[in-house]
């Protein structure tokens, strides 16, 4: 079954949609939201045994304790992750995936880096099945999702415009991949990684 994670943790709200069911739980702090969606997602992993568990995963402030929190949950059961593959919502168009502000540098820096699969962590994810779009990808992206898919479960957070997964308002429902040019809401809302400039990341 499918499921959604949307995650508002700045009013501590976790809300977890399956295709023929929607369920809200609301804690009285957001690090206890946090935890409670990265136990489900650590779940969903475990269930799935051997089997391969894909994850669609998103980045920004929201997500920062979400991992934090699923790394340790990895880290204290042995969590096999080299079934797990992922796929990244959105990636800055107009940087190099190289940069230190890029989603890709988001995500080693608070999630894959320790968790990677090497000789001496038999258990990690491998580089290989870690999907983030860019330029040489993302015209592409839907075929990789459709050739490892499908996604069992996709994290998603709520911008302060109510954008999703950087689909900002006004986006039709039925979107794909696609290059987006960010509202000056979220611009504002994601300057504070750009020390408050709001002439950086204007595409993802």
């Amino acid at each position: 079954m499918f499921h959604f994670l949307l995650l508002g943790i700045t009013f501590f709200c976790l809300r977890l949609f399956a295709f023929d069911a929607a369920s809200t739980s609301i804690f009285p702090s957001s690090t206890l939201a946090a935890e409670s969606a990265a136990q489900k997602i650590a779940d969903l992993i475990l269930s799935n045994g051997k089997n391969k568990t894909v994850l669609g995963l998103a980045t920004g402030s929201t997500m920062i304790p979400v991992y934090a929190a699923l790394k340790k949950i990895i880290k204290e059961q042995s969590i096999d992750l080299s079934e797990v593959i992922t796929f990244n919502l959105d990636e800055y168009s107009d940087i190099p995936p190289s940069h230190p502000q890029s989603f890709r540098s988001f995500m080693f820096a608070y999630f894959f880096e320790d968790l990677l699969y090497s000789p001496d962590n038999l258990l990690g994810i491998r580089q290989e099945n870690i999907h983030i779009p860019s330029d040489a990808t993302w015209a592409n992206y839907e075929n990789l999702i459709a050739k490892y898919g499908p996604i069992d479960l996709q994290i998603l957070g709520i911008g302060r415009n109510g954008h999703i997964g950087f689909a900002e308002p006004g986006t039709p429902f039925n979107s794909r991949t696609m290059v987006v040019n960010l509202t000056h809401t979220s611009r504002q809302d994601y300057s504070h990684f750009w020390g408050g400039d709001l002439q950086k990341s204007r595409q993802t």
